[in-house]
């Protein structure tokens, strides 16, 4: 997995200062990474705060290996960008369902460090609060950066509307009953429309992509006129075009006659 912290547009702001650098540069993740080392093969926990000091705290699961639990008090009155930190021992540093439901619970950003018991390997942020102004080029981190994510952001930026989010486990496209996209498109605002019909910026393909049972994949479309905020005074201008992020690869935009017969549904945003 690429590492968030390094490639990724991830910064770290000083509140206090309003000062950006990236986020490697953290005097208190270092520190984390330290305490997380010294941890294994217990999972670590710590609250790196917007002055970028660092608190390292107390892992109270019964089950310190697999997962962590932290006394709620701690995280009494932490200033809002206050980062909760864990690590994932001998394993990625993807986001597991429980770590978005706790993300989303606490309303901080989370951080997960993943390492073996020598060195720590990535480093990934994450969190509602988290909004990347970068929507081309972003590694694939699920959970993270995926193509859900590459579209709630994409709402943001360049409509100024916030999309629900949606917890999800990794591979969730293998489970059935779970159907990220069809099962929550409802929810996030979006009516289904005629896929035959005229589309609009804006509106999301639905997409099955390799060997799935569920939809597993969606899109933005573009159309003719594909510029983004982040391309400032560049013209870019080509037919029907889409921008998404294919698992492990970089999001991009792309000719929709290439994905054209994998869309299944066609939903827009009515709300």
């Amino acid at each position: 997995m690429t590492s968030a912290a390094k490639n990724s547009p991830i910064v770290w702001r000083d509140s206090a200062t309003n000062k950006r650098y990236p986020l490697q540069d953290s005097k208190a993740l270092s520190l984390f990474k330290a305490h997380a080392l010294a941890e294994y093969p217990r999972e670590a926990v710590g609250l790196i705060f917007p002055d970028d000091t660092f608190l390292p705290c107390v892992n109270l699961s019964n089950t310190p290996e697999v997962n962590f639990t932290l006394d709620p008090t701690v995280l009494i009155d932490v200033p809002e960008d206050t980062i909760l930190m864990h690590s994932h021992p001998d394993s990625s540093a993807e986001p597991s369902v429980t770590d978005m439901v706790g993300q989303r619970d606490t309303g901080l950003l989370w951080g997960i460090v993943s390492l073996n018991q020598n060195a720590v390997m990535d480093t990934v942020i994450f969190g509602e609060n988290l909004m990347s102004r970068e929507l081309l080029n972003r590694p694939f981190i699920h959970g993270v950066f995926d193509c859900y994510s590459l579209i709630r952001d994409f709402y943001m930026l360049e409509m100024g509307i916030l999309l629900a989010d949606f917890p999800r486990q990794s591979s969730w496209w293998e489970v059935a009953k779970y159907d990220l996209y069809d099962r929550n498109f409802k929810e996030a605002g979006f009516i289904e429309m005629d896929k035959t019909g005229p589309l609009l910026r804006g509106d999301v393909l639905l997409m099955k992509v390799g060997r799935t049972t569920c939809i597993n994949h969606g899109a933005i479309y573009l159309g003719s006129d594909c510029r983004l905020q982040e391309d400032k005074n560049n013209c870019i201008q080509a037919p029907d075009m889409i921008l998404h992020h294919v698992c492990d690869n970089l999001s991009r935009r792309e000719m929709l006659s290439e994905w054209q017969k994998r869309v299944v549904k066609v939903v827009r945003y009515a709300h």
